[in-house]
């Protein structure tokens, strides 16, 4: 596809033909959500374009770039957006789903970066949605997906650019109880120090035969080993990089392989460290079952953390809101927990998808049951099977975000009237 909007119209016109078509920006989601078979595919990758205007201080930035792409850009103007983690992530997906930033502990949600969307509708109308016009649209992208239409460029907030520095260290298992301690001491002060963000994760990889503790430590104003992470940079460590660089050096660095079948689901958890020992717990139990089924396939698990601070609905509500459902988290800073899989090999895939679904269901039930889990599903980190919108609890059948997602579900038909978006694009969270 070119890089024009114009001619994303016309590919909706030929998606209607064939009925069922897809939308893709970077692929990057794990379950296929921007893949079709007997239907269209729209591929938004030559749409990649970031420009930067300094009379405004805004940085428009075309659905399909890569953010490692615009970072580079932005560089040379001296400014920078609260983007993604990772350079090869495309700028819309993780934009509409929520989206989280080094940047979040400051800003807010990359969602909340994003002053205007421009959005084809499934009539091929070209539109923007924004705080002034089709404000409820604007709002409804910022964390619900690919409901509403195909977003093709990106008009975000910008802050003068800063260098950053970060990298990554990994440290033993036995150190386990010492990594807990410091991440959850991190994060009851992330609000604190919101220039500093903090992820911890327990990765298993047959090749090597072991798990280890992997952390990512950043902080985006630059200050070298920042006193808010020394408990953190106090653990023994078998690898440690870390250096002040850029943000799209940092994200190229941070970019993962390809070429895997990948599986990940999520939820939101309080800040225990008892609570979230047995999520490593039953991280090693699903190592231990992946080992006795494989015998050649190479395989990698994950139980990953990462601070979720009440500052991000704090800044979400500043600029507007959004739809992610952040919002209910405001007591007190969570936890964001990911069970994660990859594996080359085809005959371990399912194995490994099903394992890593009963990890992740496991550790909610448990959660639950102690009164530690909490009503915030994050889309892009959720399986197709999970419902970032409205989560049902299994001990009172008690649905939250019902309010959320009918204001999401009012979107959709004022700007899709036709269902479009909800019947005719197989991949992606649906809202019925």
């Amino acid at each position: 596809m070119s890089g024009s909007t114009d001619t994303v119209c016309q590919a909706l016109e030929v998606a209607g033909i064939s009925n069922l078509f897809a939308v893709r920006g970077g692929g990057h989601n794990l379950w296929g959500a921007g893949s079709i078979h007997d239907g269209v595919l729209i591929d938004m990758s030559a749409m990649n374009t970031t420009t930067y205007d300094p009379s405004t201080g805004i940085a428009s930035i075309q659905a399909g770039s890569r953010w490692g792409d615009a970072y580079e850009v932005l560089e040379s103007h001296g400014v920078m957006v609260g983007g993604g983690r990772e350079s090869d992530v495309s700028v819309a997906g993780l934009t509409i789903g929520g989206g989280i930033s080094w940047y979040s502990p400051r800003l807010g949600l990359v969602c909340d970066q994003v002053k205007n969307f421009e959005v084809v509708l499934a009539s091929g109308e070209i539109t923007n949605a924004n705080q002034t016009e089709n404000a409820d649209l604007w709002l409804a992208l910022k964390g619900g997906a690919s409901n509403f239409g195909v977003v093709t460029r990106l008009d975000m907030y910008t802050i003068p650019v800063d260098p950053i520095w970060g990298g990554y260290l990994v440290s033993d298992k036995s150190t386990t109880a010492a990594h807990l301690r410091a991440f959850t001491n991190f994060v009851a002060n992330n609000g604190k120090h919101p220039d500093s963000s903090y992820v911890v994760l327990w990765n298993y990889v047959k090749s090597a035969g072991d798990t280890v503790i992997a952390r990512f430590l950043v902080n985006t104003k630059g200050v070298e080993n920042p006193p808010e992470l020394e408990e953190s940079l106090a653990i023994p460590t078998l690898v440690q990089v870390t250096k002040k660089t850029t943000l799209t050096q940092l994200t190229r660095e941070f970019s993962q392989p390809h070429g895997s079948f990948n599986f990940w689901y999520t939820a939101t958890v309080k800040n225990d460290p008892n609570l979230l020992q047995k999520a490593v717990d039953l991280h090693g139990d699903m190592v231990q079952k992946l080992q006795s089924a494989s015998s050649t396939g190479e395989f990698s698990t994950i139980c990953f953390f990462q601070a979720v601070p009440t500052v991000l609905s704090e800044h979400g509500r500043a600029r507007g809101g959004n739809s992610t459902g952040i919002d209910r988290l405001r007591d007190d800073n969570a936890v964001l927990f990911v069970a994660g899989a990859n594996t080359t090999d085809p005959e371990l895939s399912g194995l490994a998808g099903e394992l890593t679904a009963c990890f992740c269901a496991d550790f909610k039930t448990y959660a639950e049951s102690v009164g530690g889990l909490l009503p915030w599903i994050h889309g892009n980190h959720a399986d197709g099977s999970q419902n970032p919108y409205c989560e049902k609890y299994n001990s009172n059948n008690t649905e939250i975000g019902m309010e959320n997602l009918e204001k999401l579900r009012t979107a959709a038909k004022k700007y899709d009237p036709s269902g479009v978006f909800q019947t005719r694009v197989p991949g992606g969270h649906k809202l019925y």
